[in-house]
Order: C-alpha cells, then structure tokens, then sequence
C-alpha cells in the first residue's frame, strides 16, 4: 500500500509538472548540457588551449563555429569544456547553501526560544547584504579559486535557505503525527530527520533549484572580476571578462558565453517555476 501511495503521488507530481512547458523546456536544455559534459572530449574539434596565430580572433564561420579569442583558441571547444565548470559550480555551491541552511532552518525552527532568536538575528544580519557582495568579500578574504568561490558562494546563499526551511519546519513542527512521534520518545533528531523534513522538504527543494540559477550567476560575475576560476581554465565568466577589451570589434568573444549564461539560468529558473507550481499544495485539489 505505502509503495502504491508512493507511485501515485509521483505520478500526480509528474502530471502537474509536465504540464508546465517551459520547466519541460528547461528541463531538456539542461540534459543537453549534460550529454555536453559527458561527450565533451568527442564534441570539442580542439584543444582548449590551442593557440592559432594564424586565426587569432577570427569571426565565426564553418571552420569555427563560434569563432576564435585573441590568442587564436577556438571559442567553441572552451565553451564545451567551461560547461562543467559552469554547471558544478552551481551545483556545488547551492548544495553548501543546502547544509547550511537545513541544519540551522530546522533547528531553529523546531525548538524556537532563544536559540531561534540568536540564529535567525544573525541569519538577517547576513541578509542585509546582497548575495553577491557578501560572496565578493569572502572570495577575496579566501583568495581566488574555483573552490574558494563555490564555498564563498554557497556561504553567501545559506541565509536564505535557513528561513525558508525554519518557514517550512516551523508548518510542520505542531502536527498531529510529530506529537505522536514525541509521545513514543522518539529522539529530537529522529523526529527531525524523519518526520518534520519529509513533510517540509517542497519549499526547500524550490528554494535549492532557484539557488543553483542564482549561484551560477554569482559565480560568473566573479570570474568576470577575477576571483574565481583562474585563466586559461575556459569558464564562462573568465572568458566574458577576457573578451571585454574587444567587445567592439569581436562581439562573439563576449556575446557567446554571456548568452549562454542567460539560457542556463534562464533553464534553472523555469524548472524552478514549474517546482514550485507542481508542489504548491493549492495545485493538489
């Protein structure tokens, strides 16, 4: 029976999601990516770092689809090899922001009083700031790197994802099933681990997806400033932040990565939407 219950409600997950075509549209875009990252040594013609004199900032064309930097490398072949960089930032980022935010939400949330008072101060402390200048000045207190920029940027997001899931705990914390699970001396975490985040985990998973989005765009804009992943590694930011003394002349060198930063977050966003539409507890009548 409880497998059954299982299956029919991600049957009815998947029936209201499908429905929206644009997460569907995300959705597709974003397996493309992936089936890039898994082929890309097949996929990319050159070397990243290939240098061509001879074709040095040449325009688009058959030969180079999307054109050649000012030191002769194919642009194409580095956009194929900066997806991974691009996607595991966000990834990898959002999933610190998941740790954080989890932990903190879901303490704070269901034991409240003064622990609940202290965290959540200083959680909008922390808030006050954007996500991007406070992720700016901790890249630059731990150094430039990929890594150093993933851990700042999923810092920088875990105050929101605390309240989102102190919000939803909190929903959760005084329904008849916890007070059950209380009343069979239950231990707090068990209660925690595995009743009150189950029921509570929609809004969390939501705020995760749209973080990923967020995250990438953190994580672009400083590598355009050059903080995050270090040249000649082909990150889309770096690659943008390279391109911009040639904006006028060579568009491509700019133009290609930063659309292709917009479609990712653009995708990850609508996927979100279509999360949040498909989990909305009003969608479910």
């Amino acid at each position: 029976m409880g497998r059954n219950r299982k299956n029919s409600q991600l049957y009815e997950f998947w029936k209201r999601f499908r429905r929206n075509k644009l997460a569907i549209a995300g959705i597709l875009f974003i397996l493309l990516l992936i089936f890039v990252i898994l082929f890309q040594g097949v996929i990319a013609r050159e070397g990243i770092n290939d240098q061509k004199y001879d074709d040095m900032l040449a325009a688009p064309s058959m030969k180079y689809l999307f054109g050649t930097d000012q030191y002769g490398r194919d642009i194409f072949s580095r956009m194929v090899y900066g997806t991974k960089y691009t996607i595991s930032m966000g990834l990898i980022a959002a999933s610190i922001s998941a740790v954080i935010g989890i932990f903190l939400g879901s303490v704070t949330g269901y034991y409240g009083g003064k622990m609940d008072n202290f965290i959540m101060r200083a959680v909008d402390i922390f808030m006050t700031l954007p996500n991007i200048l406070l992720a700016l000045v901790m890249t630059a207190s731990f150094g430039p790197g990929f890594f150093n920029t993933m851990i700042a940027v999923g810092i920088a997001g875990s105050p929101a994802m605390t309240r989102v899931t102190r919000a939803a705990v909190m929903g959760v914390r005084n329904q008849e099933f916890i007070e059950a699970a209380i009343s069979n001396n239950a231990s707090d975490m068990r209660i925690i681990w595995r009743y009150v985040l189950p029921n509570a985990i929609a809004p969390i998973i939501v705020q995760y997806t749209m973080f990923v989005a967020q995250a990438i765009l953190i994580g672009s804009s400083l590598s355009f400033l050059g903080l995050g992943l270090q040249p000649p590694a082909p990150e889309w930011g770096s690659m943008l932040s390279a391109g911009k003394a040639y904006m006028r002349e060579c568009w491509w060198l700019t133009a290609i990565p930063g659309v292709f930063i917009m479609l990712v977050v653009l995708a990850i966003n609508m996927i979100g939407d279509g999360l949040r539409d498909a989990l909305d507890p009003k969608q479910k009548r």
